[in-house]
């Protein structure tokens, strides 16, 4: 029986949710997706209901968890990886945290509808920034279709009209922008729009090749198979371990705005 994976995403407008099955691919068994605005506590666990009760499972039944870890807006990461958290400790399974950026990168790269070198999925920052990654891609593994997207550098904040320097000083190539079409416009790069989607949290994240220090990109569904049993228990996993509740982390790319008005409330002055 194949390891079922519940993926949910809440760090942008989008509440997003899917479930997945892990065996030799990997298959979405049921999805739901809606622009949630400030509603993401109240659609969640609905939408998390909603597909278990299409699969015909239970959430005892699930193997793990994999749950956006941002960036995006300080209030929805926090909603999200505190409902992972909470459902993976009263459930006794793994929790896995993956970049909503990543998952953006992944869905991209599954279309094939753009011959670029370069991808560059985007999320709303607030204060007219972006949240920013560039993934590019390596020709040697093309043909196999296995970890030819590389992943240069940290993400990173930027304003829309500088983004096309920020990405020529980390790469070289033919470039698209992937993210809500919202955020494309204006912008001086070719855009392709794609909404954030649960499913590409695991879907597709074998082509993306990510820094070393979490289990993300192609060491993903290896580790979700070593961490999930073919029975549907899981390993035993340390506090504190990858799998753990404690090591899925917010990604905060820049000082959370909270952070931003209690050092400006301190010191008017401050930038």
């Amino acid at each position: 029986m194949p390891a079922l994976i519940l993926a949910f995403d809440t760090s942008t407008d989008i509440c997003t949710v899917s479930l997945l099955a892990l065996g030799e691919d990997v298959r979405v068994l049921a999805t739901r997706s809606a622009l949630a605005g400030r509603s993401h506590t109240r659609m969640l666990l609905g939408f998390c209901d909603e597909v278990l009760g299409e699969a015909g499972v239970e959430p005892r039944d699930l193997g793990a968890i994999a749950v956006g870890t941002g960036p995006g807006t300080f209030t929805g990461v926090r909603i999200g990886i505190a409902t992972a958290r909470a459902m993976a400790l009263s459930l006794d399974i793994p929790v896995v945290g993956v970049s909503t950026l990543a998952a953006l990168a992944a869905a991209a790269t599954e279309t094939q509808e753009t011959a670029a070198s370069v991808v560059v999925p985007v999320v709303d920052a607030r204060r007219g920034q972006l949240f920013a990654g560039v993934y590019s891609r390596d020709p040697a593994h093309i043909e196999r279709d296995w970890a030819c997207w590389t992943r240069t550098g940290d993400y990173f904040p930027v304003d829309p009209a500088d983004l096309a320097e920020e990405v020529a000083v980390r790469t070289r190539g033919a470039v698209v922008v992937v993210g809500d079409p919202r955020l494309l416009a204006g912008l001086a790069l070719p855009g392709l729009p794609v909404a954030v989607d649960a499913s590409f949290m695991v879907l597709g994240q074998s082509r993306l090749r990510e820094p070393v220090g979490s289990p993300g990109g192609v060491d993903l569904a290896s580790w979700l198979a070593g961490a999930v049993r073919p029975e549907g228990r899981h390993q035993w996993v340390a506090p504190g371990a990858a799998g753990s509740p404690e090591a899925v982390r917010p990604l905060y790319v820049r000082m959370p705005d909270a952070d931003v008005h209690i050092t400006r409330m301190k010191d008017p002055w401050a930038s």
